[in-house]
């Protein structure tokens, strides 16, 4: 999620012809923070670490967050993009050429200047034998050629496109020394891989599977010298665990073995005892309604259009309106949730025309009964030429598989048959790549800007291939040509108007089923660690402000 916060930011500053100077004031941390120490959270477990082809939320938390930089950082504040190894930047009259000054005080952890040529590495590398990094080596592709030289990289693209410059400050900037192979097999398994190193404030020291990952400070960090990273990365040490059963994380929360837990939207019930619990009613935990200026992700259930079973608009729509998402969100999410109006902006950034469709089981049998699904044997399954409407929605995690099961319910009451199973998260995630699947359900985050919006890797035509990022094989010339002419366009007024039609019609098509948005982010804090402050809230407009805390 958080690397598209850094994809974001650049589209406050995209009119200027140049860098120039950033007016507002660089957001930093308390001057007087406390140095040293250990802070330790639950988060996700990721797969695997490798900084090349790495996409899951928990591999983002640990390379994007706390061990790699990108070329430009963005404002905690204001949104705006601001330097990071990145001094200064330059962008073409007609937005086609990226120039990036290089900061000479930049360095790796083993104490190497960060060069030209590691930037420009590390967009080459993904068109290397070895790196698997498929959307990547597309999205350079739409460049031309990326020079090199005295300090400085520039970047040639092909067309006149919004989305290039997010694209290159938010990738992940590699020691070319470290990762260079032309080997496929020592590309893609050298000991950089697995250990990670970059020019970030930590480095990883130890990744237990099923347990834990532990960072350690890098003591060769630059970065404290930009003023964004003043009071920042004060612990010597972070351990990020891995817990499976949110309860148990809670457990360790009021016990003291973790300093931090985000409580997602799913588990209510740990809500609910932050209300009660002497732990938080006493004042040893924080509980915190974040309500920032990001987009909310969503709960979907994802339907496969290869399958025969969802070809028809008319079925998918009967399916969707089968389901009372309203009670979903009060009995399963504790009210904490609202209907979303489609997959590109949240509800509050809506300015579509779509509607959500009513819950109304009766309408939905007999859109059905219209296409032919009938109980014509008695067994209260519907059935179709001899065919039963029966199949199976893949979810990655316990918390998805609480809220399908509610969905499945909704879904037998009209006669269809529909198994939940439930699988390790890397499984989850290969079926889906390669469109192995019925349907899949999980939880998904939005471009956190609505500014920043790109529908072009998940629903453009061109990306249903199996490893890119259209899974469920969405095809709309419509809606390919809306997205090619936003993306052409810079301002951002005429590019939303043109997305939001995008937006529309993609949940008129009801591909993806979506049943709560969230509406702010849920997170206990354990009284022991010092948040930063602004305008009132312990948080900022545009991040949590995890860097800059410290403990008491």
């Amino acid at each position: 999620m958080k690397v598209k916060l850094l994809i974001a930011c650049f589209l406050l500053l995209l009119l200027a012809d140049s860098f120039a100077a950033i007016k507002s004031k660089i957001t930093g941390g308390d001057s007087n923070a406390k140095k040293g120490g250990t802070l330790t959270y639950e988060f996700y477990e990721p797969d695997h670490i490798n900084p090349i082809n790495f996409r899951q939320a928990g591999s983002i938390e640990i390379l994007v967050n706390w061990v790699f930089e990108t070329l430009t950082d963005c404002d905690a504040v204001t949104g705006e993009m601001i330097p990071r190894i990145a001094k200064k930047w330059d962008i073409s009259k007609d937005g086609k050429v990226f120039t990036f000054w290089i900061d000479e005080r930049a360095k790796w952890a083993d104490g190497k200047p960060v060069t030209a040529e590691d930037v420009k590495f590390s967009f080459d590398v993904f068109s290397m034998p070895g790196a698997n990094a498929a959307f990547k080596k597309e999205s350079v592709s739409d460049f031309s050629k990326i020079e090199a030289s005295n300090g400085v990289v520039t970047f040639y693209a092909k067309t006149r496109l919004f989305s290039h410059l997010g694209f290159i400050t938010s990738t992940l900037i590699l020691p070319k020394h470290l990762y260079y192979y032309t080997d496929p097999e020592k590309l893609s398994r050298n000991e950089y891989i697995k250990n990670p190193q970059g020019s970030g404030p930590y480095l990883v020291k130890e990744m237990t599977k099923g347990e834990r990952a532990v960072l350690v400070k890098n003591k060769n960090y630059w970065g404290g010298v930009l003023l964004q990273n003043e009071g920042a990365y004060n612990f010597d040490e972070v351990i990020i665990k891995y817990v499976r059963d949110p309860q148990i994380a809670f457990e360790k929360l009021k016990k003291g073995d973790l300093d931090y837990m985000p409580i997602r939207v799913g588990n209510t019930e740990l809500w609910r005892q932050t209300k009660t619990d002497k732990a938080f009613t006493g004042g040893k935990i924080r509980a915190l309604e974040v309500s920032s200026k990001l987009q909310q992700g969503y709960g979907f259930v994802g339907f496969n259009l290869q399958n025969e079973l969802f070809k028809d608009k008319r079925v998918r729509r009967a399916l969707v309106q089968a389901v009372n998402r309203d009670e979903i969100i009060e009995k399963s999410l504790d009210g904490l949730a609202r209907i979303p109006f489609g997959p590109l902006y949240s509800v509050d950034n809506f300015a579509g025309k779509f509607t959500p469709v009513k819950y109304d089981p009766e309408a939905a049998l007999k859109s059905l009964a219209e296409v032919g699904w009938k109980d014509s044997d008695g067994d209260y399954i519907l059935d179709k030429n001899g065919k039963k409407f029966s199949f199976t929605v893949l979810v990655p995690n316990a918390r998805i598989e609480k809220e399908m099961l509610f969905v499945q319910n909704y879904w037998k009451q009209i006669g269809i048959d529909c198994q939940v199973k439930i699988l390790e998260y890397s499984t989850w995630r290969n079926l889906q790549d390669e469109r192995k699947f019925d349907a899949v359900s999980n939880g998904k985050s939005r471009d956190f800007y609505p500014w920043s919006v790109d529908a072009y890797g998940e629903w453009h035509s061109n990306n249903a291939k199996n490893g890119l990022r259209n899974y469920f094989d969405f095809k709309s010339s419509e809606v390919d040509k809306l997205i090619m002419k936003a993306r052409e366009e810079f301002d951002y007024k005429k590019r939303k108007a043109m997305l939001d039609k995008v937006n529309d019609v993609i949940a008129e098509e009801y591909v993806m089923f979506q049943y709560s948005e969230s509406k702010y982010a849920l997170h206990a804090v354990s009284s022991n660690i010092v948040m930063p402050t602004y305008n009132g809230t312990l948080w900022f407009p545009y991040t949590f402000g995890m860097k800059y805390w410290y403990k008491k």
